[in-house]
């Protein structure tokens, strides 16, 4: 037997899916035959029977009844092989072009179908610099479409985003893709999986915009099917970004539009939508009407699959478990009938039922049909197998027999390459949770997880994969936080230095540890740094009293959805929800405790613990994470249920890392006039209220050069912040979370106010109204304060590719000392009042000082009773530097 025999074998069974068992059957480029395949095959399905592994011997199994189906590809692919390697010109003629450029990308098609990606983008790069045809742009831009897609499958969704030929923002599409429906089609597509990227890296705006643009090119093109996929794709993003409001509106919109169109393909599709993002008793409603639908039709389809999925989800949720288990068996048959696709996503609901681990586990592994269903999923399959078969060893107390079952995957063939790879790092998750329980098993756990950090860490993308396995991370600190002094740690490190040289890791793609923090904060003895990771059932926080020399770590039990339920509820209170049915108006100024803010006290526990260790440090350094960077931090109450504003004054840093990067306070420069320029977006009901911010500056006194309105363009206010050392905004703000340095201000152009929506404008449009932090970097900014009024500039974006979260952080990494920007739409009034008291502190007392001050004045001593609100004076955060300005 062959070794080209052995490697196929390898490569089928680490398969995925039947697909990857067809391709790799298809692409194998050295001779093979049949026989010596199917002997291979038979002999790995006995040896697994010997050993005591009956799962991976019936994927064996499977592989060969799959090889068998497939005969005379196998024959066709080895004659094809064999005429190749006969006939020299006929190689070089298949691998060669007049056109080099068409030549590679065809190539890169060709690996990309082989999820070959790390040598498709090899071929990328020596692509780039080369000419491209007009006659090949749309297959060029179908080559980097199937290599996106297959990156993306791999967690590498930011390189994809490099790597497209075509973008939505740069406009209408060039010629070759414009001229013709197929040519717009085309573009529907492209746009469509660059909306998927964005969503991957964060970046919910851009890909919203992307689907409106894959929209209006399948609309033009006469392709409903593909107009209805890009709207849906923008219907679900709402739900993904934590607007479940506006994705259930977007749905109930394609359905009445699938409704009057009479499209019944649609009209079950977005019914089977709503149910998802709807209650019980309205997805039963839903589900059980599309049923109804076919069954009025006489039809069957994956629609039909997906409302028995939905309503067996609903009958495992009343324990009604035969009932569930029936659905599910149900829904697989149904798919199986259909094509290759429909079978992989039945395959995959089944398995993903299966982990569950509880009765139906059960019912579904004694049912013929659904043990077959599940392993029929390649590689995945039997690892949900293993995991739905562990879980429910470890509900009914049999622990032992769970981790034989999980070890035995871990050290399996399947475990070893491509998605099986990549799902055994679940496997490696629920192991490790499982020896932790027990105090023999720690070591093993800690070695477990610490083996599979090493490995993502080694990806190519690797903010990506940490985002993707940030659990990893999240189960390693709960270790050394819980029983760090029993584990044999590496080098020596103490338990909890490790925890913060961990977390740190999962916040920065190149982190600092906690050596160098401790030598960059030695002489600030007046501060404490904070920061904060938030896990899926708890949140991890580090305190260092530099003054001490003391970090401690403390687990808190409250986990990332609780925290960011809260922030959706507050930013909903105060900025209001138009799109809502019914819709909510913003906050009114004079009122704000008509609206319930007690859902905020609970999340006092999260100071409780450490706030006693940063008594007497009047500043707090906070590195917030996830859903707390849209909280204010500053209104939490404290243990004695005031405000943590009253006792300490917060600076938001967004990292350790960002922190010892930072430079030290230089010695002060003769400070020239405060640039003050404000233009409203053309949207804006009052332009008036952003352009007279200057009387701000009267009572400092200090020499103030005005921009307003039309005159605020971004050639005006780059050269007057040339030669300012204080400039305060009154603008929009703009962030593009992949690029943060794209990010910007939005000001006016050619006598014409911005718009607040620049999404989903043309790069180049965009670009003429916006104010960068690049453009501030390349003139040599030196700004030592940046305030920013009237946009929610301050507002993070907890899911960005870089790390880089919000407007505000990218001003600073752009050489901007300090910036003070708002964390929902301010109050024009208490916005006002609150700077300009800020204002009259500088420069006698440290910025962070000084609006603290204000700050607690506005609590203690309101001009008017509601401005002691927190609407009122903790709508403005102070990011950046903390040393004398």
């Amino acid at each position: 037997m062959s070794e080209v025999d052995r490697r196929l074998a390898e490569r089928l069974m680490a398969a995925a899916s039947v697909a990857e068992i067809v391709t790799a059957l298809g692409t194998e480029r050295e001779p093979y035959t049949f026989a010596s395949l199917a002997a291979e095959l038979e002999e790995r399905r006995s040896r697994l029977l010997g050993a005591g592994r009956p799962a991976e011997a019936r994927l064996a199994a499977l592989v060969l009844e799959h090889v068998r189906e497939r005969r005379p590809v196998i024959e066709r692919t080895a004659a094809r092989a064999a005429w190749m390697a006969d006939d020299p010109d006929l190689r070089r003629n298949l691998t060669e072009d007049d056109d080099p450029r068409h030549a590679l990308e065809t190539s890169i098609a060709e690996l990309a179908r082989r999820d070959q990606v790390d040598e498709a983008l090899a071929l990328v790069r020596r692509a780039g610099p080369l000419p491209l045809r007009p006659e090949h742009y749309a297959d060029a831009a179908a080559a980097r479409h199937l290599l996106a897609d297959a990156l993306r499958g791999a967690g590498r969704s930011a390189e994809a985003l490099e790597i497209l030929l075509y973008t939505s923002a740069e406009g209408p599409p060039p010629g070759p893709l414009r001229d013709s429906p197929q040519g717009l089609y085309a573009v529907a597509r492209f746009s469509n999986m660059e909306g998927l990227l964005h969503e991957d890296v964060g970046s919910y705006e851009l890909g919203r915009a992307c689907y409106e643009a894959s929209a209006r090119a399948a609309q033009e093109a006469g392709h409903a099917g593909m107009a209805f996929e890009a709207r849906t794709n923008l219907a679900a993003s709402y739900a993904k970004s934590g607007r479940p409001r506006s994705a259930v509106r977007e749905f109930r919109r394609l359905l009445q539009r699938a409704t009057d169109a009479g499209d019944t393909g649609q009209v079950v599709a977005s019914l089977n939508n709503v149910a998802i993002m709807s209650d019980a008793e309205t997805a039963r409603a839903c589900y059980t009407r599309v049923l109804e639908i076919f069954d009025e039709h006489g039809a069957t389809g994956i629609s039909q699959a997906i409302a028995m999925f939905g309503l067996g989800d609903l009958a495992a949720e009343e324990g009604r478990f035969q009932h569930a288990a029936n659905a599910y068996l149900n829904a697989y048959a149904l798919g199986e009938k259909g094509d290759e696709r429909h079978r992989q996503f039945v395959r995959r609901s089944l398995a993903d039922r299966y982990e569950r681990g509880d009765e139906v586990t059960e019912l579904l592994g004694h049912h013929p049909a659904g043990f077959a269903g599940i392993l029929n999923g390649g590689a995945q399959g039997v690892i949900s197998f293993a995991l739905g078969e562990a879980r429910l060893k470890r509900a009914r107390g049999d622990r032992a027999g769970a981790a034989s079952d999980l070890r035995g995957v871990l050290g399996s063939a399947i475990a070893e390459r491509g998605q099986g790879r990549r799902d055994a790092l679940r496997v490696a998750l629920d192991l490790a949770e499982l020896l932790a329980e027990d105090p023999a098993g720690r070591q093993e756990a800690f070695d477990l997880l610490s083996g599979a950090r090493r490995e993502l860490l080694g990806s190519g993308d690797r903010a990506a994969v940490v985002r993707a396995y940030r659990k990893v991370w999240e189960r390693l600190i709960a270790l050394l936080a819980e029983h760090g002094d029993a584990l044999r740690l590496p080098g020596g490190a103490s338990p909890v230095e490790l925890a913060f040289d961990l977390h740190e890791e999962a916040k920065s793609d190149e982190p600092a540890g906690f050596a160098e923090l401790r030598a960059r904060l030695a002489r600030e003895d007046g501060a404490a740094f904070v920061s904060f990771l938030c896990g899926a059932d708890a949140t991890a926080v580090f305190v260092f009293v530099p003054a001490t020399g003391r970090l401690s770590l403390h687990m808190i039990p409250i986990g990332r959805a609780r925290i960011a339920e809260a922030a959706t509820r507050l930013e909903r209170a105060f900025n209001g929800a138009p799109d809502a049915f019914p819709p909510l108006a913003p906050l009114h100024p004079r009122r704000p405790w008509r609206r319930d803010l007690a859902f905020l006290d609970g999340l006092g526990a999260l100071l409780d613990p450490w706030l006693g260790e940063a008594a007497g440090r009047d500043l707090l350094l906070v590195a917030a994470d996830g859903p707390l960077l849209r909280l204010p931090l500053a209104a939490l109450p404290a243990p004695d249920g005031r405000p943590l504003a009253l006792s300490h004054a917060l600076v938001h840093v967004l990292s350790a890392t960002a922190v010892v990067r930072s430079a030290p306070a230089a010695a002060p420069e003769p400070d020239g006039p405060v640039l003050c320029a404000g233009v409203a977006a053309r949207e804006d009901p009052a332009p008036e209220l952003l352009e007279r911010d200057a009387e701000l500056f009267a009572a400092p006194g200090r020499p103030v050069r005005e921009l307003t309105g039309t005159e605020a363009t971004r050639e005006a206010v780059l050269a007057a912040l040339r030669e300012a050392r204080t400039a305060h905004l009154t603008c929009h703000g703009y962030f593009d979370s992949r690029r943060h340095l794209d990010s910007g201000l939005l000001l006016a152009h050619a006598g014409r106010r911005p718009t607040r929506h620049p999404s989903a404008q043309p790069v180049n449009v965009r670009h003429d109204h916006l104010l960068t932090p690049r453009d501030l970097a390349a003139a040599h900014v030196r700004l030592d304060l940046l305030t920013l009024r009237a946009c929610s500039a301050g507002a993070q974006d907890t899911e960005t590719a870089e790390g880089v979260t919000g407007l505000a952080q990218a001003l600073l990494a752009a050489g901007v000392r300090a910036v003070i920007a708002p964390l929902w739409d301010v109050a024009e009034e208490s916005s006002r009042i609150l700077l300009a008291a800020t204002y009259r502190g500088l420069p006698a007392e440290p910025l962070w000082r000084s609006l603290w001050t204000a700050q607690r004045a506005m609590i203690e001593t309101p001009e008017r009773p509601w401005h002691a609100h927190p609407y009122h004076w903790a709508a403005l955060a102070l990011f950046g530097s903390w040393s004398p300005t």
